[in-house]
């Protein structure tokens, strides 16, 4: 069987320190409205996810400053913040 995509932990049980994980998120069921679990995505697929929504935002930000400067721009994006480098050309 391959890895999941997706797992959950059971939200807190209380007292006990056995928790248990599951490929679908059966707790809010199981408690009624209560807590989901919590969600844990692999590794590869959220990189890749992060990856597409930098590479998203670089080319929204560089066609924005295209308008807005009329000419072409080079920008990059770094984690946690947006970085916008001009080139002069």
């Amino acid at each position: 069987m391959a890895d999941p995509d997706v797992i959950y932990l059971e939200p807190d049980p209380g007292p006990s320190d056995d928790r248990t994980w599951c490929v679908n998120d059966v707790w809010p069921e199981e408690y009624g409205q209560g807590p989901s679990g919590i969600k844990y995505v692999r590794a590869d697929l959220h990189e890749a996810a992060l990856k597409a929504a930098r590479a998203e935002a670089a080319a929204a930000c560089t066609a924005w400053l295209l308008q807005r400067c009329g000419k072409r721009v080079d920008v990059a994006m770094s984690v946690g913040m947006q970085m916008v480098v001009l080139d002069g050309s």
